[in-house]
């Protein structure tokens, strides 16, 4: 982060109050700032956000009791060891709270940060993970990123993930990846009606069947239930 050699008088520059915002999160200083975060980047390094708790409590339900409830942290910097969150995902978050920059969201670090969002319970920052993630599903990635839809509640990314499956449901169903899915999603996608099955094999249509829990919601598969059954 830039600290501008005429620091003291950064104030003058500002036109109003959104873009001091912005810059405060450009100056990470812990003169101006009342709490930190401290944890470790990519490289193992670690790294200390000085940041403000007012602007995070605005945005985040979670930093509000973080902050202000009964069990308020006490100790600074506040130190986090979640090995599924790095400094840089953190950065990004923060740069979307200060800045509203939909920009830092892209397809290399969509998922990490949809895991930031949904843990610090930033509703716009889920749907905006969840469109830009929807936007890259792909045969190789849409059975991970359905698990990650359903754990992160990105109702959007999860719908995209169901039609994309729909149109290839030849091809995706006789995957390895999807005899791999958990019970539960191979259920959420066999019962659907949508389902595109023409010329899909029908080995393939008995192992995704006999990964599922209860033959009887598959309304679709009435003919190979019935042998499966006996």
């Amino acid at each position: 982060m830039v600290v501008p050699k005429n620091r003291d008088n950064w104030q003058q520059s500002m036109k109003d109050t959104a873009s001091t915002i912005k810059h405060l999160f450009d100056l990470n200083i812990p003169s101006l700032s009342d709490v930190s975060f401290k944890l470790d980047n990519e490289a193992g390094k670690p790294v200390v956000f000085h940041v403000h708790k007012f602007i995070l409590a605005c945005r985040s339900s979670v930093f509000e009791a973080m902050f202000y409830g009964p069990m308020a942290e006490a100790k600074i910097p506040i130190a986090i060891s979640d090995p599924n969150m790095k400094a840089e995902t953190f950065r990004t978050m923060l740069q979307y709270i200060y800045k509203d920059d939909v920009t830092c969201v892209h397809g290399q670090n969509v998922l990490p940060l949809l895991y930031v969002a949904h843990k610090y319970g930033i509703g716009s920052l889920i749907e905006l993970c969840s469109k830009t993630a929807a936007q890259g599903i792909n045969a190789d990635n849409v059975f991970q990123c359905i698990q990650q839809a359903g754990l992160y509640d990105a109702e959007t990314l999860l719908n995209a993930c169901y039609e994309f499956i729909d149109k290839h449901t030849t091809d995706l169903l006789c995957r390895p990846e999807f005899l791999l899915q958990p019970r539960n999603v191979v259920n959420d996608i066999l019962k659907r009606s949508s389902l595109g099955l023409d010329g899909m094999p029908e080995i393939c249509i008995f192992k995704a069947v006999s990964r599922s829990e209860k033959f009887v919601c598959l309304c679709t598969f009435t003919d190979l239930i019935l042998v499966v059954l006996v």
